[in-house]
């Protein structure tokens, strides 16, 4: 699930709850909030206002690939 973060967000995975990952609104590759997370992670971000979520950016096909 791909989102962008609008407020700082901690997630504690359930079945590992010793685990913590931070996620903030300025982080990310491009320092734009947006991450690939969990369908968990970011279905709890989104209901909690923290999150939108965004469409999954279309992958290349190796059909259509250019050399």
């Amino acid at each position: 699930m791909r989102v962008r973060f609008t407020e700082p967000y901690d997630y504690t995975p359930s079945e590992e709850p010793r685990v913590l990952m931070a996620y903030s609104p300025t982080g990310g590759a491009n320092s734009d909030g947006e991450y690939t997370v969990r369908q968990e992670c970011g279905e709890a971000a989104v209901a909690q206002g923290k999150a939108v979520e965004l469409a999954a950016p279309k992958r290349k096909s190796a059909y259509n690939a250019e050399a």
